[in-house]
Parts: C-alpha cells; structure tokens; sequence
C-alpha cells in the first residue's frame, strides 16, 4: 500500500496542472480495495499524508475523513450504506462530520449509521477539555482502535468518529467514539443521551487553571451513571492544586471518578504499557454496571441529530422494516406454502437419491415407498404452482412488490439482508435442523420466487429477472447449488445471465476443508463480499462476478479473452455439521466438472482425506461424458503456515501429482509441480483483556496482503493460457448454465460417481463388472430364457412363478460362487465384493422378473391359442353335423342352436381360467 501511495502521489505532483479532483478519484480505488477486504484504511491513508505534508499547493488537507466523506457524498442511498458497513469492518465511521460549504454551518451527522449500530454492547464518548496531544492516541492504546489523529483541518474540529469493534474475537466489552477538537457545551449537550458513559481527558496544568470550565463540562455528562476523568500529565498526585480541583469537581458531580495518568505520550513503554492496561481493566469492569439504553431509545436519539431529508429516508426504511417485519423476517410456515412444499419435495428427492440400489442396505421396499412419497410431494407442490401466484403465499408476494421500485430494489435488499442477519445473530443455539421459518435469509427469498416464477405474467417474470441480473451486477454473491435442497435453478439464471450479452467469463471456484479460510482467501484475492466466519458460513456453492480490465505487460496493455470472472465459493468439506464424504465428493466433483481453474485451499497440510478426494473426483471426471470443462487447471493453496517451507509444500504437492500418475489421471487434470502457493495466517490475533472470555483483537498480517495480491496476478497472468487449453465454450455464460446444470444432475443421479473410498476399487469394480456379464452371457443366455419359457408354457402363473424363484436361486448360488472367485482372483477389498454381490443380484431380479413375466405371457399367449384353436373345430364340428343332416332350419332356429353352443363354449373356457 505504501508503494501505491508513493505512485498516486508522485503522479499527481508529476502533472502539469494538478488535477485535485482526479488525484482524489485515484486514491479511491486502492481505499475501496481495502474495504472489500475489510482492511485498515491507514495503510494506504497513512502514507498518502505522510507524503503530502510538505505540499503547500493543493486546495485542503488531504485525510481519511475528507476521502471517505468525498466517497459518501458522491454516492447514492445504496452505495452509502454499503460503504458505512465496510468500513464498520475494521474502521471507524463518522459520526459528525463538518458542513459541506461556509453558507451552513450546521454540523451534519451520518445517518446511515443507525443501520450498522451496536445495539447490544455499551458506548463511551471520549472528548477533551483544553488543548493537548495524546488523546486519540491514547485511546486506540486502551481500546485497539485505530481512529485518525487530528490535523489542522475543518475535518477535525467537532467531529466525531465511532469504533464498534467489529474486528474483535469474542467481542471487547464496550464500544467507544472519538472527538476531533473540543466539543461545545450545546454540542455536548445534544449528543449526550446517545452514550452510555464518557471519558473527559484533561490535562493537569489546564485543569488547575479551567476548574470551573471542567465542571461545567462534567456537569452536562454526569446526566450518565459513568463519568471517568483522566488527569493526564500528572508528575505529583498530591499536589495542592491538583487536589484542590479534584475535590471541586466531586463536590459538583460525585458520580465523576477520576484517573490520573502520567505522561504516557510514549506507548512504547513498559510503565506506560502497564498504566494503558491498568486503564483498560478499569474501564472494561466497570462496563458491566453501564446502563444501557434500548435500541428505540438509541434510533431516536440519533434521528435528532438529521436532517429533515435525512429523517425522511430513515423513516421511509423504518416503515418499510416494519412492514415486512411480520412476514419476511419473523414469517411462519403459512406464509410461504409454495416453499413449504417445495423444501418438503426436495428433502425427499434427496431420501431418494442417497438409496444406492447396489448399497449393501439397500432395501427395495424402502425405495418403494419413498418414490411413492417423492411422487405425492411432487404432485402436491405442481398442484400448488398451478394454482397461480395468489396462492403462493405472502411471503411471495410482498418480496416481488419489494423488487418492483427499480431505483429502491437494491436499497431495500440490503435493509431486508441486514435486519435479517440481525436477527439470526439474537438466536445463538445450534440451527441445524431448525424449520425454514424460523431461520429466513435472503437466499430463502430469492429461491421462493423462483421457483413460483413460471406461472408469473411475463411483466413480472421480468422484473424478477431484471432485478436479479441488477443484484448480480452489483457484486453480491448469488446461489449456484442450494446448500439445503442442493438443486440448481437453471432455467430461470439462463434468463438472468442472457440479459449480459457479449460477456464471456473465466471460472475460477475454490474447495477446501470447513474453516480453512476459502471464503476469505476469495475476498482478499478478488475483493469479494462472501460471508467468513468461523464454521460453516457456505452452504452449497455461491458465485460472484468480478469484473475484470485488460493486464499490462511490459508497459503493454494486454487485452484478456473474457470479460469477468466468475468466482465460485463452496461449501467446506469434511464438515463437523454434515460428515457426509459423498457430498463432500460431489463438490469436488462439480468444480472440477465446470471450472476453468479450481483452487483447493488446505489449512497448512494437504491432509489425507482432501487428497483421496481430489483423486478420486479426478477419476470419476472419466465418467461424467463430453460435457464439461476439459482438463481444468487445479491449484493448491496451503494457507495458515506458521513456516512457509516452500520445498516441504512442493513435495506435499508432488505426492499428490505421484498418485495421479500412477492411476493414469494426470491427464484429467492440469496440476504442475509448480501449482502450488504458500501463505501465512492472514490474520493475528492480539490479546485484548480476559474477563468473561478470551478477547483479541484481529489484525491482517501484511505478508499474507502482499502475497494473496501476487497470486491474484498469477491467476490473472495465466487465465488466458488456460481458456485456450480448456477451450471457451464456457466461457459464454448461457452455455454454463446450461451445462453446469447438467452436471449436476448427472452427479446426483448417479451415485457411483462419489461412491469409491479407493482409487483401485473403481478399477476392481470395472473388472468384475465385466466378470459378471461374461458369466451373465454364459448362463443366463437367451437360449436359457427361450428353454425356460418353452419349459413352462403349459403351466399356470403360480408354477411359473414357483418354478422361476427355484431356478433363481439355484442359479444364484452357482454365480455366487463365480463371483468369489472373480473377487479373488482380483483381490477385491470387502468394500468392493458386498457391492458386486449387490449389482449381481440386482442384476438377476431384474433379469429373472423379465423372464417370468415372459413367461406367464407366453403361457397365457398358449392357452389363448389352444382356446380358439379348440372353439374353432367344435363350431365347425357343429355346422357339418347340422349340413350332413340335410335337414332345413329357419334363421332363428339356427340361431338358437348355435347361440347355446357358443354359451356353453364361453362357460367352459371360464371354469377352464377359475
């Protein structure tokens, strides 16, 4: 960051006539970089000031709070508010910030911060009496914040900046805000009820010359239960003067407590490190009797200090919470029918699909039964659909009239995604298993109007189009493969995806094991807004488009054959949640199927599992058929190394590449010695103070900065190397799409795909496979088939039936014997000998019931036969007698005489079928 400062700077002092404006454009790009990757803004701010301290011609000082205000000014409702929660993150968000222009004075406050406040935690407002140095800095000491500190600036003069302490594990216990400049009493006194307790540094000469300045000031904060007083500079505790004002100042306001400090401008100390952390401990303990306000209280306290714009806005997001509040945050089970019956469907889709017909619990009954209950679910949720759009349930139709204000969509997804978060951060227990309805997000929203979409009036699919498409572009990540129901809406995102004509895009998806850092990797490299936290915050796989600009090399500019990229991020393996290894398979398997270049992140090690996995995905590539990516690109990322041993890596990544050899897969996939890549934790974490639990502060690690944007340019470097080897049909996203989908059916539908636990068992299996239809084509030919149904023509369906069920078992036992000694013969694993026994007798019910049923056919079809065959001659038997006769009969004695034949014909041939 430093070197990119040093280069904006040197180019905007290099040009003629510096541009102000465009130097500040310029800066922004790197700020929002940091951002995204929720980074502190003074890596970049720092240096920048540093550099233009001594320029005298340019037209302001130049500050992180002139550029994030720069930013925020010049961005719609939307884009403010985003801006607001990144850099809650890890910065510290204006509060107050100075006027725009000299013709008002009024200093304006930032009214999205109602939406990103700590409701739940305690605040201190730090301000300072007099003029001195050290209080910012001493309070990022105490608090491990990182607030700006002040300049000659209009920018630093009665503003105020908020640290919520986002960026802590085990959140620190008390949440502060800073002043810039001493504070006015009318100030003071509008923006006191918002806090719950305030900190007033003072210096100690200032204080003995200003007691009664100070208590006016104590005063107006003593409305609150937590008054701290920080005495700073203090050489003697017991000097006269000095007690004298403390003793005025308790007599004015006795819940004033008061701390002296001495000159601890130099942190660096280990007296004044003992001192910050003894100032520390107090204020922490103490926070446990704060007062706290509720959050109603809190919203109107901060909707005081907007303007009537301003308080428009907020109110109109309010009252569009409010309204949505009972059905799309705290909705139940009738408020989403179509879904209700859509997840109920899906579940037993799933029930289905994990019954493996050559499975050793196999049971035919159960697979009976659960088609019959997956042919219900699915008649019911059709009948539903059908019924319209009315019938779908409120929770439908109040999120497609949320999207139909196509300048407020995005606006109002935000709101809904944050008070929706909001919510589920209330509910600590475990949600595993926990109904729909009580665990509502905005994926569950998206996927309820989806799959309503078909029976919409073209006007309002559009609009659910349109506004997707708008979703996409603007950078949020969107579901790919639904985690619960693990299905694809593939038809309604080649309708999304058509609305980006012209666009190509290169696949990049990453896969790793649970809490190995993907999410966060994927963030850093691409500036991606993936959730990251500690367990399982990915479920199924989410795709975020970043656009892309051409690469430069060798001061040319390079033109790239696509346009963005298309970043897929997964659900972690080896999941504590799921322990499920086919599905982990079936992850590996899709990426590996529909990426250009596939990242496996790995936590340190490439453990033992990971790799039998990726090999065995490897294998089953073989199986999938034409459609998908042609020998994808595969690299191993092994983060969170203490020791970056590169030598010890690579040899961890040829173990892998010796095991591929070996099986004849190297040629599946594209994995280079050279594929591999080392990066240290990327984040540390610092002990803040252990009171009720072990809270640190985080911090990134710059090496890992550094190298994850080194790997981002490989990654870059390479893409059109591997799109001409891969080939880019799919780099047109319709054709993805369509493919993508297509693999994972076929993934789901053939569960001996992710069935092997070995590379050689796949092999074993093949072989006695064929084994089996050899000994198949030898005693249960068609010449066996066409002796047993001539063997049993003559023979009612219960003899059949008999016959068939002796015949099969004995010629059971004779290929049972076959089987193990093709078994031994093979040295097949036990694994592999339940399943082949299971194929074969899966194999020869399904051949002996054929056989049967062409059998009972075949004896029917005989019986028919001899029937007409038999009424045939004793009708004709019959007229010659009556002919020979020469005897005369009228047509109805004949008829009579005839008609009676024939009954009593049809009568035998009923006892005949009894």
């Amino acid at each position: 960051m430093k070197d990119i400062a040093t280069n904006v700077v040197s180019r905007f002092l290099r040009d003629p006539g510096r541009d102000f404006n465009a130097f500040v454009l310029e800066t922004l790009q790197p700020i929002m970089y940091l951002l995204k990757r929720e980074q502190n803004l003074t890596d970049f701010t720092g240096p920048l000031k540093r550099l233009l301290a001594k320029e005298k011609k340019i037209p302001c000082a130049v500050s992180q709070r002139f550029l994030i205000d720069t930013m925020m000014i010049n961005s719609d409702r939307f884009l403010c508010r985003c801006l607001v929660s990144l850099l809650s993150k890890c910065n510290p968000i204006p509060m107050i910030q100075p006027p725009i222009d000299s013709k008002n004075n009024k200093y304006r406050s930032i009214p999205n911060i109602i939406h990103i406040w700590d409701y739940q935690r305690p605040i201190l407002l730090s301000f300072g009496i007099g003029r001195f140095k050290g209080k910012t800095s001493l309070i990022n000491a105490v608090f491990e914040s990182n607030f700006e500190q002040s300049m000659k600036d209009k920018y630093f003069y009665q503003t105020i900046d908020v640290d919520f302490g986002y960026n802590f594990v085990q959140r620190r216990p008390v949440n502060i805000a800073d002043t810039h400049g001493e504070l006015s009493n009318e100030t003071l006194n509008e923006i006191s009820m918002i806090f719950n307790g305030f900190l007033v540094h003072v210096e100690s000469t200032y204080l003995c010359s200003n007691v009664s300045k100070v208590i006016d000031y104590v005063k107006l904060a003593s409305n609150k239960s937590y008054v701290l007083l920080l005495i700073r500079d203090v050489e003697d505790e017991n000097d006269e003067d000095i007690q004298s004002a403390t003793k005025a100042i308790h007599y004015a306001c006795s819940n004033c407590q008061i701390q002296f400090l001495p000159n601890v401008s130099d942190k660096s100390t280990d007296e004044n490190k003992e001192k910050v952390g003894d100032l520390r401990e107090k204020i922490c303990r103490d926070s446990v009797s704060f007062q706290c306000l509720n959050e109603n209280s809190i919203r109107e306290y901060l909707e005081k200090l907007m303007n009537v714009t301003e308080k428009t806005t907020i109110e109109q997001d309010k009252a569009f919470i409010n309204r949505i509040r009972p059905i799309l945050i705290n909705g139940n089970k009738d408020d989403y029918p179509l879904y209700s019956l859509y997840i109920n469907m899906c579940k037993t889709r799933l029930e289905v699909v994990k019954i493996d017909s050559y499975g050793k619990d196999f049971q035919n009954d159960k697979l009976y039964k659960l088609n019959n209950e997956l042919f219900k679910a699915d008649s019911e949720f059709k009948r539903q659909l059908q019924l319209g759009p009315h019938q779908y349930g409120s929770g439908f139709r109040l999120f497609l009239e949320l999207l139909d204000s196509q300048e407020s969509r995005l606006a109002y997804l935000n709101l809904l995604s944050m008070e929706l978060k909001r919510e589920r951060e209330k509910q600590t227990m475990n949600r595993e298993g926990v109904p729909f309805y009580e665990q509502l997000s905005l994926e569950i929203h998206w996927r309820n109007a989806i799959i309503g979409s078909p029976y919409l009036s073209d006007a309002k699919q559009q609009i659910l189009v349109d506004a997707y498409r708008d979703y996409i572009v603007a950078g949020n990540p969107f579901e790919i493969v639904d985690g619960d129901n693990f299905e694809m809406q593939g038809d309604f995102l080649k309708k999304v995806f058509r609305l980006l004509p012209n666009k190509k895009f290169f696949v990049i998806s990453v896969i790793g094991p649970q809490n190995s850092g993907k999410s966060t990797l994927l963030n850093f490299l691409f500036g991606t807004l993936f959730e990251a936290r500690d367990g399982r915050c990915t479920k199924g796989m989410y795709g975020t488009l970043v656009n892309i600009q051409n690469k430069v090399s060798k001061d040319k500019l390079v033109a790239l054959n696509y346009d963005c990229i298309l970043v897929i991020d997964t659900e972690g393996l080896l999941s504590v949640q799921k322990t499920d290894e086919p599905y982990d398979k079936k992850l590996i398997l899709f990426c590996l199927a529909v990426s250009h270049l596939v990242i496996v992140n790995v936590d340190g090690e490439i453990i033992e599992p990971v790799k039998k996995c990726v090999v065995l995905c490897t294998q089953a590539l073989q199986y999938l058929g034409e459609t998908r990516v042609r020998r994808p690109t595969v690299h191993f990322v092994l983060n969170k190394r203490f020791h970056l041993n590169e030598e010890y890596c690579k040899s961890l990544v040829e173990c892998v590449q010796k095991t591929l050899t070996e099986n004849n897969l190297n040629n599946e996939i594209n994995l280079k010695t050279e594929n591999f890549h080392v990066l240290s934790q990327a984040f540390n974490y610092k002990p803040f103070i252990n009171l009720n639990g072990e809270c640190k502060v985080s911090s990134t690690v710059e090496a890992f900065v550094t190298n994850v944007q080194k790997l981002c340019q490989h990654f870059i470097d390479i893409s059109s190397d591997v799109i001409r080897e891969t080939g880019d049909i799919f780099c047109v996203p319709n054709n993805w799409i369509v493919f993508a989908n297509r693999v994972l059916q076929t993934i789901k539908k053939h569960p001996d795909l992710t069935y092997f636990q070995e590379v050689f068992e796949r092999n074993q299996y093949n072989k006695i496979r064929e084994d089996i239809r050899n000994d198949f084509d030898q005693y249960l030919s068609p010449a066996v088939a066409r002796f047993l149904l001539e063997k049993e023509k003559q023979n009612d369906s219960d003899h059949i039936k008999q016959s068939f069920k002796i015949e099969y078992n004995r010629m059971l036992r004779l290929l049972e014997d076959k089987l193990k000694e093709h078994c031994d013969n093979h040295e097949a694993t036990d694994n592999i000998r339940t399943r082949s026994l299971k194929f074969m007798e899966v194999q020869m019910i399904s051949i002996f019931r054929s056989w049967e049923v062409s059998a009972v056919m075949n004896s029917e079809r005989c019986k028919r036969d001899e029937i007409v065959t038999e009424i045939d001659s004793k009708l004709r038997q019959k007229a010659n007698s009556i002919t020979h006769k020469n005897c005369l009969l009228d047509r109805q004695a004949a008829s009579k005489m005839f008609e009676l034949e024939f009954d009593n014909l049809v009568a035998q041939i009923k006892d005949r079928f009894k």
